[in-house]
């Protein structure tokens, strides 16, 4: 399950947040369980008719970087929480040295203006091995004056 607060208890977790006190991660005392699927979903936001918006946050990840995923994509909260298409980020992997990285992601006005919105990250694990999951923490949308 996602949890909040400071992480500790992991071997191979983060030892720190981006910004204190707190982070969501996978498992914030130790490492994530095998077959899991879980999801962290945002409260709904509203993004203004005509604006464009950027999503920005922060990700720790130390997971199989075969087969576990994790992924995050923007939803419609208008409609459902269905996805908007092409709106995600689904390359959220390892990467050496495992350390916090910030991640981007455009939101444009075409996309999103007039809508209220939800973020969504989600994680899969398989059977075979446990890390210490996936983090997120400064999680950020802000709109954009178009230029």
């Amino acid at each position: 399950d996602w949890e909040v607060g400071v992480p500790i208890g992991a071997a191979t977790g983060p030892t720190n947040v981006v910004s204190a006190p707190n982070c969501a991660g996978t498992n914030i005392g130790g490492n994530y369980t095998i077959n899991a699927s879980v999801s962290l979903i945002s409260p709904s936001f509203a993004v203004p008719s005509g604006k464009s918006a950027e999503f920005t946050f922060s990700q720790y990840w130390d997971g199989d970087s075969v087969f576990d995923q994790g992924l995050v994509r923007v939803l419609d909260a208008d409609n459902a929480d269905t996805p908007i298409e092409g709106l995600s980020i689904t390359n959220i992997s390892i990467a050496l040295p495992i350390v916090w990285t910030e991640q981007k992601l455009a939101l444009p006005a075409a996309d999103v203006g007039g809508k209220n919105l939800k973020v969504e990250f989600q994680f899969e694990s398989d059977h075979l091995d446990e890390f210490s999951g996936f983090y997120v923490d400064d999680v950020l949308v802000v709109t954009v004056e178009e230029e």
